[in-house]
């Protein structure tokens, strides 16, 4: 079956002397690998540019209702960035938020909404004219939501910390490790609150942006069991800092 969609790259790997094997996740197919020939040779109609992590594609593929490996027929970019490959900050939260999807997203699984929303975050990242450095602490928020394990925003004076194994902003330090300090929390809610397009204007230090992105994994952890450590992680702080 001959099937045609739009999808943002993950993982793209050289494979033989001219082709490229790709993990995408589709609007609607969800997530599987496909294989294109001949982009690796310098007189190939479609450059192996068009296929690196993290771009967005509309491509035609050759489908069958079993898993495996498919096979693209043509590709072409589904928009073209115009900030992300030349700005390091950006290009690194990109990759980091990739890392993040690689862990959370589940094989042939169809979410047309979770995808727009995926497709929109990064159409943000490359287009903002603003600074990105809250950026990715708002995108695991709010992917949290999409994907089930969204944190209430219960906060207030009577419930100021927020507790990672319930998700949700309790009126005392509970008897375990996993929760944040009074400071963490109200910064935690003040990024829950706040519109995607105005992330920028919270201000935060490095060191406070770097303990509540550590809380952030620690969330993701206790709460999804395929999560693994995140190699972006040490990069995108370095970065920051």
């Amino acid at each position: 079956m001959l099937i045609k969609t739009t999808g943002i790259i993950l993982r793209s790997m050289k494979y033989g002397e001219t082709s490229l094997i790709m993990d995408i996740y589709s609007r609607d197919y969800g997530l599987n690998s496909y294989i294109i020939g001949g982009v690796r040779n310098k007189k190939a109609k479609t450059q192996a540019g068009l296929c690196q992590i993290m771009s967005l594609v509309e491509f035609v593929a050759y489908h069958k209702n079993t898993k495996g490996l498919f096979r693209i027929k043509e590709i072409s970019s589904a928009h073209l960035y115009q900030r992300i490959p030349f700005e390091i900050l950006r290009s690194s939260v990109g990759m980091f938020m990739i890392e993040v999807l690689k862990n959370v997203l589940k094989d042939d699984e169809e979410n047309p909404k979770l995808f727009s929303f995926i497709f929109q975050w990064f159409l943000f990242l490359d287009q903002t004219p603003t600074s990105v450095n809250n950026a990715h602490l708002l995108f695991m928020i709010e992917l949290a939501g999409e994907i089930g394990i969204q944190p209430r925003d219960n906060f207030s004076v009577n419930y100021p910390y927020f507790d990672l194994m319930d998700g949700q902003f309790i009126s005392d330090t509970p008897d375990h490790h996993y929760f944040l300090d009074l400071t963490e929390s109200e910064s935690l809610y003040d990024i829950m609150m706040q519109e995607r397009e105005y992330v920028h204007e919270l201000s935060l230090t490095n060191v406070e942006r770097r303990n509540i992105l550590d809380k952030l994994i620690l969330f993701y952890k206790l709460h999804i069991d395929s999560m693994k450590e995140l190699h972006t992680y040490q990069i995108l702080n370095e970065i920051l800092a």
